[in-house]
C-alpha cells in the first residue's frame, strides 16, 4: 500500500504510519514540514491516498521534526 498524503496541494509520501483509532501518524522525509506547517496553521484539510478504506479529509493535530525525519499526527473528521 501507498502512504500518499496531499498536503496543502502538494502529494508529500510518508515513510510509514500508524493508525491509532479515528487518527493517523505518520513519517516523512523533512521536506514534507513546509506543508505540513502550512496545513496545520491555516487549517487546510489534508487528504489521504493511499487506500480507499482511509479515505476521508484529516486535519494535522501535531507536527515534531527531529534530524532527518519529520512525524505528524492527523485526525480524521
Amino acid at each position: 500500500m501507498e502512504h500518499v498524503f496531499e498536503i496543502a496541494g502538494i502529494r508529500c509520501d510518508a515513510n510509514e504510519i500508524r493508525l491509532r483509532g479515528r487518527s493517523v501518524e505518520a513519517q516523512f522525509a523533512p521536506d514534507a514540514a513546509g506543508p505540513l506547517a502550512d496545513a496545520y496553521t491555516n487549517k487546510i484539510a489534508v487528504a489521504f491516498l493511499g487506500a480507499s478504506a482511509m479515505n476521508a479529509l484529516y486535519s494535522v493535530d501535531a507536527i515534531e521534526t527531529t534530524g532527518g525525519s519529520c512525524r505528524a499526527l492527523f485526525s480524521m473528521h
